[in-house]
């Protein structure tokens, strides 16, 4: 799972998607700017930050599934209506807040609050793509299509994040301690910085989409598993390279079957 997954984000990302970029930033200044005004109005500004999250991991979703980037509106999918409003962002502050309580129990709150993140992780696609689930329901659905998953998606997550600060921080502590090397490799660790804090929202966006995309609705993919093992394998027009049947994205590259 996660090599496809990964494979399929560095090829979208490969092409230097400027408008994906874009629409990030333009995602994480709004939300910035109504959590300055959120110590005054958080009855307000919270489900409206909640709701642009949500839209913001819908353009993900969509750009990883087609391999091009929608434009803006998806983002405020959420604000079509009043009704469309409550249920999207009723059900990411109902998340966040389980996610928030479970991490106040003593000594083990940590463990548990990262656990019920990933078993909710799927919950802002299902109120998105699947309005006639609950916003309560919604966390539920995603804790069972994640069953068999979560090592995958918990493995997903952390070990690039690991890997890129445990990079930035060598070439930080090379720095300080090799005088010779002080300024090129302070250079170096500023610009790592730069390009993670830029380009990691974009990534890890692609890979949760990758992740939901993989393991939604487990009993339909389940019978299309079933189905797909007596399909003949299909060869990726891109590299050659030669996958089950009914697969959807090339294991190896990425590519679209």
């Amino acid at each position: 799972m996660i090599k496809a997954v990964y494979s399929r984000t560095l090829m979208i990302l490969k092409r230097i998607p400027v408008k994906l970029w874009g629409l990030s930033l333009l995602n994480g200044l709004l939300v910035s700017l109504l959590s300055a005004f959120s110590v005054n109005l958080p009855l307000v500004t919270l489900p409206i930050s909640a709701a642009l999250e949500a839209g913001m991991i819908l353009i993900y979703y969509m750009t990883y599934s087609t391999g091009d980037v929608p434009d803006s509106k998806p983002m405020f999918a959420a604000f079509k209506d009043f009704k469309t409003f409550k249920h999207v962002a009723g059900g990411m502050c109902w998340m966040y807040l389980w996610i928030f309580l479970w991490g106040l129990i003593p000594v083990a709150g940590v463990v548990l609050a990262v656990y019920k993140a990933i078993q909710y992780a799927f919950t802002p696609y299902i109120l998105l793509e699947e309005p006639e689930v609950g916003a309560l329901d919604a966390l539920k659905k995603s804790k069972e299509d994640t069953k068999g998953l979560k090592l995958g998606i918990f493995a997903g997550r952390t070990l690039p994040a690991i890997a890129c600060v445990v990079v930035i921080l060598i070439f930080a502590a090379v720095g300080a301690l090799v005088r010779v090397l002080t300024i090129p490799f302070a250079i170096i660790t500023v610009l790592l910085t730069i390009i993670f804090s830029l380009f990691a929202p974009l990534f890890f966006g692609l890979v949760e989409a990758g992740f939901y995309e993989y393991g939604k609705k487990p009993a339909a993919k389940k019978a299309a598993e079933t189905a797909a093992s007596h399909l003949p394998p299909v060869t990726c027009p891109a590299c050659g390279t030669v996958n089950v049947g009914g697969e959807k994205f090339c294991s190896k590259c990425g590519g679209k079957l």
